[in-house]
């Protein structure tokens, strides 16, 4: 099991831009500011959007999460041929804190998971990681 981190935890973390974040993620779950501000950046509708590019995930609560395609589940967002994500402005929060993944948001713990293969690794805090320019 993962060390539970806070914002202060020092991690060894980075992004070398290589697009593995984006493929083989498992649902990335949507909240609805995510939903407004990728529809609004897609020109459609937030019900477009839903209809088009989200599935519901049944747990205790339903959710939506992003849909996956092809061969390596990628996002349906990822852009294939820039090899990025094409809403990278408004990616959803489960995106911009990776490799963290929120175990509870209202307190702030987080834990590191080992999917990120960059090569391009410093020690920085949780919350450095989480407020740097994207």
């Amino acid at each position: 099991m993962p060390d539970i981190l806070t914002l202060k935890s020092k991690v060894k973390i980075g992004c070398d831009m290589c697009d593995t974040c984006c493929k083989y993620r498992g649902d990335i779950r949507l909240t609805i500011k995510n939903i407004h501000n990728i529809s609004r950046y897609l020109g459609i509708t937030p019900m477009e959007f839903i209809e088009k590019y989200t599935h519901k995930i049944d747990e205790n609560e339903p959710e939506l999460a992003l849909n996956s395609t092809g061969e390596y589940k990628e996002c349906i967002l990822y852009d294939s041929v820039k090899k990025r994500c094409s809403v990278h402005p408004v990616k959803p929060l489960q995106c911009v804190v990776f490799p963290l993944f929120p175990e509870d948001i209202k307190n702030d713990y987080f834990y590191l998971t080992d999917q990120c293969k960059c090569k391009n690794k410093k020690t920085i805090t949780v919350d450095e990681w989480l407020n740097r320019k994207q």
